[in-house]
């Protein structure tokens, strides 16, 4: 029985926690669940019953790259690596969000220490400071972004990897 969007207890009173996310509508991962007429459903859904599990007992999630949508296994090897990279792109998002605050506050106190008393040696001096402490920032900002491409590129990677795994499982248990 659905508690909330984040967590839901089965009949038992047995506790799972939900595990959802995703980077706008093109990376992401849902933990799966069965709904009361057995199918599958996003475990944030209010038809949400209870974890769904492959025949071996490992929990089942979609992940979703770019439009494409599979149902996996934790048991495939590819889930975490994907899990993993949509993880590390969020907190690129973070850092990116952080740096370009302090890349604002640096321009702004930059700005103001050249246009208080502008022909103040301590106040260039701060105003160069700043001008080169927001550069930097903004430097970081750039090495944050490749680093979520790159991370972006190992999703879509392990995405297909784990296509393929499964084509490669499901026609071996047949």
């Amino acid at each position: 029985m659905l508690n909330n969007p984040l967590k839901y207890t089965d009949p038992s009173g047995h506790y799972y926690p939900g595990d959802r996310n995703f980077i706008g509508n093109l990376k992401g991962y849902e933990q799966v669940c069965v709904d009361a007429s057995g199918g599958h459903t996003g475990c944030y859904t209010p038809e949400a019953v209870e974890p769904a599990y492959d025949t071996e007992g490992n929990l089942m999630y979609y992940l979703y790259n770019n439009g494409d949508r599979e149902l996996v296994s934790t048991k495939n090897p590819h889930f975490g690596l994907f899990k993993g990279a949509v993880d590390r792109m969020w907190n690129d998002i973070w850092a990116i969000a952080a740096t370009g605050l302090s890349t604002v506050a640096l321009f702004i106190a930059a700005f103001s220490a050249c246009t208080a008393t502008p022909f103040i040696g301590i106040t260039v001096a701060a105003c160069v400071a700043g001008g080169v402490a927001a550069l930097g920032a903004s430097a970081a900002t750039g090495a944050v972004i490749a680093d979520f491409a790159s991370n972006s590129a190992v999703a879509d990677a392990n995405f297909t990897e784990a296509r393929k795994w499964n084509k490669r499982f499901m026609r071996e248990e047949r």
